[in-house]
């Protein structure tokens, strides 16, 4: 077979000497090539078949279908508080709790879509929509938590709570994570409007907690669990995430087989006591 000019090259041609360096010192490491720029940093949208970039402004006004980008920590967070509202709220047949889930405002409906939200007076509300146009049916927004990313700290702490401020919204809770795991620690602020409209930092209690009158619940940053803990100051009950409450039925259907299993060998016991002593007294 013959080779390549290039191969023959390559195996019959001598090998340049490799270029000397002083003794005890590294090689000159190699240039990274930055990173390219990411088209979609707000996210996208489909638009005739394309995707299209979201804006910041898109973020404050997003529409049904947006694909915006967030952290695992974020989803988590979003999804437990949910998940703590719904318990919370279970069987009041006129609240509704949604999550990542439009409000549309005023007259042209724009609005941001929070992480968290609980509307009372709200006909049906386990009918399915794809948003919510306050004012145009029975329904209003008493709680919204937000969770604080990293990318859009601007958005939470000032574009979104002064659309929330503005349109009254009685109470806002943004739970910012500071670590890389969802056992982190966190950062809450709770606003609630003054006598003018204007939204005043609630103070923070002695555990670095705050407190939801709209939803009688006390968050509080807890090392010792998931990294936060939930209260319903109704009970004085910390709520359990799923996989506690997993935890604590298996438990509990273990110590129930445990006991069952405990009572059928005490009944085997004493029916074996009693067959013993009906034998003693019967006539011999």
């Amino acid at each position: 077979m013959k080779r390549t000019s290039c191969y023959h090259d390559a195996m019959t041609q001598p090998h340049p000497e490799p270029r000397s360096r002083t003794p005890g010192t590294a090689p000159a490491p190699r240039r990274r090539r930055p990173d390219p720029p990411d088209p979609f940093p707000y996210g996208y949208r489909w638009v005739g078949g394309k995707m299209v970039a979201l804006s910041y402004a898109d973020l404050l006004d997003p529409q049904e279908g947006d694909k915006v980008p967030v952290d695992s920590i974020h989803r988590k967070l979003a999804d437990l508080f949910v998940y703590f509202l719904e318990q919370r709220f279970a069987g009041e047949d006129d609240v509704a709790v949604w999550g990542d889930f439009k409000l549309r405002f005023g007259v042209e409906g724009k609005g941001p879509g929070p992480d968290v939200c609980v509307l009372k007076g709200v006909r049906d509300p386990k009918r399915r929509r794809g948003s919510f146009w306050v004012g145009r049916e029975p329904g209003t927004p008493v709680l919204v938590i937000e969770i604080v990313s990293r990318e859009y700290k601007k958005k939470d702490y000032e574009d979104a709570k002064a659309i929330y401020e503005r349109e009254g919204v009685p109470e806002l809770i943004l739970v910012e994570p500071l670590g890389e795991y969802l056992d982190g620690p966190y950062r809450l602020s709770c606003f609630r409007p003054d006598p003018s409209g204007k939204y005043r930092e609630v103070a923070s209690d002695a555990d670095r907690g705050v407190v939801s009158e709209r939803a009688d619940l006390r968050i509080v940053p807890d090392p010792k669990g998931w990294g936060l803990a939930v209260f319903d100051l109704r009970t004085g009950e910390r709520l359990l995430t799923p996989e506690e409450e997993s935890t604590a039925r298996k438990a509990a259907e273990q110590r129930a087989a445990e006991e069952a299993a405990q009572r059928k060998l005490l009944e085997a016991r004493l029916a074996e006591l009693e067959k013993k002593l009906g034998r003693k007294k019967s006539p011999s």
